[in-house]
């Protein structure tokens, strides 16, 4: 399952539909931050660039509580898993192939652990993406929303998109 991406230009204030992105149910009576940052540097540190985008996307302050703590707890699993296979990586060649040398552990290690990323990426983006999500370009946010209806609504609500 993909998310359903809707782009839009950047100085365009969206309409959203008026139920959460999460649960799908009406009464929103709270709002989810997502942030990002524009161009490589905004990217990774879009606070440090000063090319920080917010954006408040409506939903149910249950939903926001449970979808701010997921997030923030996979970005730790993601963070602890990666050193975990590192080390592990690192202390298995150390026994394993005693012959190698330091480089090419540390070489192989590091591959292991952007290997977990990158199955992770994939299996965000293509198999279980987040109920909402942005990515700021330089001149357009792209809005990405697990429910194909939810997107469709949204779309419909702004009609300037880019098909």
């Amino acid at each position: 399952m993909m998310s359903k991406d809707i782009n839009l230009p950047i100085t365009r204030r969206p309409v959203f539909p008026d139920r959460c992105p999460i649960c799908e149910k009406p009464g929103i009576n709270d709002v989810i931050r997502l942030s990002g940052g524009r161009g490589i540097l905004g990217w990774f540190a879009p606070r440090i660039a000063g090319r920080h985008i917010d954006v408040a996307i409506p939903a149910h302050t249950s939903c926001r509580r449970t979808f701010t703590l997921l997030r923030q707890l996979q970005a730790i699993v993601d963070i602890v898993a990666v050193f975990v296979i590192i080390l592990t990586a690192l202390m298995l060649l150390r026994l394993l192939a005693p012959g190698l040398t330091q480089p090419w552990r540390s070489i192989i290690a590091l591959a292991l652990g952007f290997g977990y990323m990158l199955l992770r990426g994939i299996w965000t983006a293509l198999i279980r993406p987040p109920h909402v999500d942005i990515t700021v370009y330089n001149t357009t946010i792209t809005y990405e929303f697990r429910s194909r209806p939810y997107a469709a609504e949204f779309a419909t609500l702004n009609p300037t998109n880019s098909p």
